[in-house]
């Protein structure tokens, strides 16, 4: 009962933050950004959010497909003409359509994030069983860090996407045997979901759940032959997948791998250092992973929208970091296929999307897990990083004041 309490404490604590900074960011757009990074259209969120708004108005129904396409155009995009479904467009337009409020839309957004801190202590407890401090440390962590605070604010679908990964997660290692109905379904219905929010990444998923279901203690078969059985039904939905996928994972690898291989706007700056372009660049991979993670951090200029603003208080995220480069290099951890499985995933986020911040959102949650097995585990070298976490929090503070000061 007190472990339900405390959880509680940090759900609630954490929705009243959110709010308080939903409240900052429409009273202060004028004096920053209407978006999280801009005022315009090239914004998704505004898109999503305004689009939403005139389909509210001009909707004939709940679903109206003429005026979804009318509303989208509205604000220059063609998502209405795309054949697959648009699902976070929809979930917008149908909520919005319904209480015909944006801010209320927000809100709701808001316990999408909030619903976060619960899956995530919930995911603590079962990927490491009898680690409390562990699992509340994460959720905390989550709760109270401004860069998820501010960001479920706007009206990205990168929040939601973040549940419904959690809520993948929390299904597979719940399940002492994922093969059976009720398991499999709700599986098959999240990884649907989770499809139609953001593309091409299912097959890198699949595998991970194929690790996990054959490492797993708490399964219910633990022969030969249920991993034999696990690993061909993996294999086979992962090829399937990459099939139907097959279209999109190529337009995916031309725009962000290809494309970015000759940019120029990359030189002159530290990310021409940890693009990872081909197989050689495999060695930059930690490096890509700590860079990654570290943004947004504020290196100087105008502080001219939300995420330059949230740079500056990203900054308590360093210990965080410092911990995850310390737990990367220790051999044992809480969780080694639990790590595994999510490095895979990382890294083949690190090779299609390194510098879109925004695209490794859904994944924030991971450094954070890490470091509160590092941070509560009893063998680790936690204490002697803390000192270092302090001083570079500090030194780094002195940095940003500076650069502000200088304009």
């Amino acid at each position: 009962m007190m472990t339900k309490s405390v959880i509680s404490k940090i759900c609630l604590h954490g929705f009243v933050l959110r709010i308080i900074m939903l409240c900052s960011t429409l009273f202060f757009s004028n004096q920053l950004t209407t978006g999280y990074l801009r005022s315009n259209y090239d914004s998704d969120d505004l898109r999503y959010q305004d689009g939403a708004l005139y389909y509210s108005q001009h909707a004939n129904n709940i679903i109206d497909v003429s005026a979804f396409t009318d509303a989208f155009l509205s604000v220059g995009d063609y998502e209405g003409y795309v054949e697959d479904i648009a699902l976070w467009y929809w979930i917008v337009c149908v909520l919005t359509y319904i209480f015909k409020s944006v801010i209320l839309v927000k809100i709701i957004n808001i316990l999408f994030g909030v619903i976060c801190i619960r899956l995530i202590y919930d995911l603590c407890q079962l990927v490491f069983p009898n680690r409390e401090k562990l699992a509340l440390k994460a959720a905390k962590l989550y709760a109270y860090l401004p860069y998820p605070i501010v960001f479920c604010c706007f009206l990205y679908k990168d929040q939601f996407l973040t549940l419904v990964f959690l809520a993948i997660l929390n299904v597979v290692y719940r399940s002492k045997n994922i093969i059976n109905y009720k398991d499999f379904s709700c599986l098959f219905v999240l990884l649907a979901v989770f499809s139609l929010i953001r593309t091409g990444i299912l097959p890198v998923i699949l595998l991970c759940i194929g690790i996990i279901e054959m490492r797993k203690s708490n399964r219910q078969y633990s022969n030969k032959i249920y991993t034999v059985f696990i690993t061909f039904i993996s294999i086979v939905a992962i090829y399937y997948v990459f099939l139907y996928n097959n279209e999109t994972i190529t337009h995916k690898l031309n725009s962000y791998v290809a494309q970015r291989s000759g940019d120029s706007s990359y030189a002159g700056t530290f990310i021409q250092y940890v693009l990872i372009n081909d197989i050689n660049d495999v060695w930059k991979l930690p490096f890509a992973y700590v860079f990654t993670i570290l943004q947004p951090l504020y290196i100087g200029g105008a502080i001219n929208n939300w995420e330059k603003l949230i740079s500056i208080f990203n900054v308590c995220f360093i210990p965080v970091v410092v911990g995850n480069i310390f737990y990367f290099i220790q051999k044992i951890k809480g969780n080694n296929t639990f790590w595994v499985s999510m490095v895979i995933l990382f890294s083949v986020m690190l090779f299609v999307s390194i510098g879109v911040t925004r695209h490794f959102y859904y994944l924030m949650f991971l450094p954070v897990i890490f470091y509160a097995d590092y941070a509560t585990d009893e063998k680790s070298s936690f204490m002697k990083v803390k000192r270092p976490s302090l001083l570079l929090v500090i030194g780094w503070s002195m940095f940003m004041i500076t650069r502000l000061l200088i304009g």
